[in-house]
């Protein structure tokens, strides 16, 4: 059996294509449903007058919506293609390196350390410092794995690896007692 491979060109104009309809589905989506023709009304000027409430929707809210979820995609698609060519390793995902659990830990000692700030100011502590020190953890624990697994000849990959995993399991250890003590502090358990 011969498999001929797909011509390169043909397969980014078909995946455009279905991008661009799945887009243009997502402007159609919603809790008011609005149809096909009236959103690339509202997204190309010229094509006909709209109801403003309608407009509103589609400029506001859809639009916005849809640009921001084609570029968190895009995001992350490169960070993955990123963390696969840095431990040169089709299966490195943020789980396996250790990424999300340095994550998962910034975020709890976080949360231990301002345990009484909700009180006082609930949106502080959840849109300010938590996914801050979340990000800090998770480059932390990278930086971390990268500097285990250089050696003098320069970097082993399956070091990098296994570090990420045991740093990933010393993570989810760290995880547990904190939350255990979040719930002591907390909760008085």
């Amino acid at each position: 059996m011969i498999i001929k491979r797909l011509p390169t060109n043909w397969v980014y104009f078909c995946l455009l294509s279905a991008l661009t309809i799945l887009a243009l589905l997502s402007l159609t989506s919603g809790a008011m449903p609005i149809s096909v023709s009236d959103s690339l009304k509202g997204v190309i000027p010229g094509l006909g007058a709209l109801p403003d409430h309608i407009e509103l929707i589609i400029q506001d809210i859809r639009l916005p919506r849809t640009i921001l979820c084609l570029s968190v995609g895009g995001i992350l698609s490169l960070s993955g293609a990123m963390m696969q060519t840095l431990f040169r390793n089709p299966l490195a995902e943020p789980g396996i390196v250790g990424v999300s659990g340095g994550a998962a830990l910034g975020a709890a000692l976080t949360m231990l350390y301002y345990a009484k700030a909700p009180e006082f100011n609930p949106n502080f502590v959840l849109f300010g410092p938590v996914p801050f020190f979340a990000f800090v953890g998770a480059t932390l624990t990278t930086l971390l794995v990268y500097r285990i697994g250089r050696t003098p000849y320069g970097h082993s990959v399956p070091v990098m690896l296994l570090a990420g995993i045991a740093v990933s399991a010393l993570s989810g250890a760290i995880l547990g007692v904190t939350h255990y003590m979040l719930m002591i502090k907390r909760f008085g358990i």
